[in-house]
C-alpha cells in the first residue's frame, strides 16, 4: 500500500512540474487511448457492424456520454431514451 501510496506522490509532483502544454499533450493521449477502448468495446459488442457504423456509434458515446450507463454484469450498455 505505501509503494501505490509513494507512486500516486511521484505521479502527482511530476503532473505540477509539467508545462501547459505537456499537461495539454497528455490529455489528448489519454483521450485517444479512451477512445480506443471504447471502440473496441463496440467492436466487441456490435461485431456484425461495418467500421463506418462502429465509428458512429464511438462519435455517439462522446457526444452523448449521458445516454449510457455501464452494467458490470453484463456486456452490453443500458442505453437511455432520448
Amino acid at each position: 500500500m505505501r509503494q501505490a501510496h509513494a507512486a500516486d506522490l511521484a505521479k502527482m509532483r511530476w503532473a505540477r512540474e509539467m508545462t501547459p502544454f505537456e499537461k495539454f499533450d497528455a490529455g489528448g493521449s489519454q483521450f485517444e487511448e479512451a477512445c480506443e477502448w471504447s471502440l473496441a468495446e463496440i467492436v466487441n459488442q456490435h461485431p456484425n457492424w461495418d467500421s463506418v457504423r462502429q465509428q458512429r456509434e464511438l462519435r455517439r458515446c462522446i457526444i452523448r456520454p449521458q445516454t449510457i450507463i455501464s452494467r458490470p454484469s453484463a456486456s452490453k450498455p443500458i442505453v437511455l431514451p432520448e
